[in-house]
């Protein structure tokens, strides 16, 4: 009789149980996705004033409704990665040092960064911290860094990946100095392709153009590049080394002009679902010409 009971009470305990888990489910509602967004002009210039109206997000056919919409003015978590290898060797850093300094002084003050090189290995030089003044430090002794021969660009880029686990402010962005040559990573680009479309960093990389560069190499390299922020909704650039300043002005705009989305996630399949963002340009801002929207590529719907 008392292990009838039991079994009875098990039963019970069983069903309410799985009441509970549908109620908050039903409570809960579906998982959300966080999504960045930079939207431009023709001339790369970042557009304000947009609301969510004028948004259009699609996950294959089925457009998805956006829960919340925001410019994003908070402090962001900013990887700084150098490559110090010799192929990269004529970047020209004492420009680039410069720049970055100019860089971090017009960043939200609250921002906190890390800054590492690499060659054939990585090596941290301040990890994450708002203390400016100590960075620009380090940003000068980056010309006194012997370069070396070997170079592990995308392990270097996947070890950076990693130190945003510790990051603490929701916007991500990770800003790499380099001419994206590779010739000892353990790494493959595919395996750090499927990295970024996990990780919620977006990539920028600046490759400054060298005197003298073999233009094969730059339209090889240069497309790993492009591939590798096109997956994050960043971008890529390649200056000369004279303009290296305006371009990380550049970003600067962009990552005072971003808009912070939340769309549903209604499925759990555990695939990677592409995503397709337009912009749908009010009468009055046809003027301003085709307007690029930039983000992730698409998330993985686990």
């Amino acid at each position: 009789m008392a292990a009838g009971r039991a079994f009875i009470f098990i039963v019970i305990l069983v069903i309410v149980c799985q009441v509970v888990a549908q109620s908050n489910q039903m409570t809960a509602g579906p998982s959300q996705i966080p999504l960045t967004l930079t939207v431009t002009d023709v001339f790369g210039q970042p557009i304000a004033g947009l609301t969510k109206d004028e948004i259009q997000i699609s996950d294959g056919n089925q457009l998805k409704t956006i829960r919340s919409f925001e410019r994003d003015t908070e402090p962001v978590s900013i990887g700084i990665v150098v490559d110090k290898s010799e192929s990269a060797n004529n970047l020209g850093y004492k420009k680039i040092a410069e720049s970055l300094g100019s860089f971090v002084d017009r960043a939200n003050e609250a921002s906190e960064y890390f800054l590492m090189t690499f060659n054939e290995s990585s090596v941290v030089l301040q990890d994450w911290s708002s203390d400016v003044s100590s960075l620009k430090k380090e940003f000068s002794s980056l010309t006194s860094i012997t370069p070396k021969k070997n170079t592990k660009f995308f392990d270097a880029i996947s070890f950076a990946l990693s130190k945003f686990e510790a990051a603490k402010y929701r916007r991500k962005v990770l800003l790499v100095i380099s001419d994206g040559a590779d010739n000892r990573s353990k790494i493959s680009l595919l395996e750090l392709k499927k990295d970024l479309k996990r990780s919620d960093v977006c990539v920028y990389i600046v490759s400054p153009l060298i005197s003298g560069q073999n233009r094969w190499d730059v339209l090889f390299f240069g497309d790993n590049i492009d591939t590798l922020v096109n997956i994050t909704g960043g971008r890529s650039f390649f200056p000369y080394p004279n303009d290296v300043n305006e371009v990380f002005f550049s970003i600067a705009e962009e990552l005072d002009h971003q808009y912070l989305i939340k769309i549903d996630q209604n499925v759990a399949d555990g695939k990677w679902h592409d995503l397709k963002i337009k912009v749908r340009v009010r009468p009055e801002m046809k003027k301003l010409g085709d307007l690029k929207v930039r983000g992730r590529t698409g998330y993985f719907a686990n």
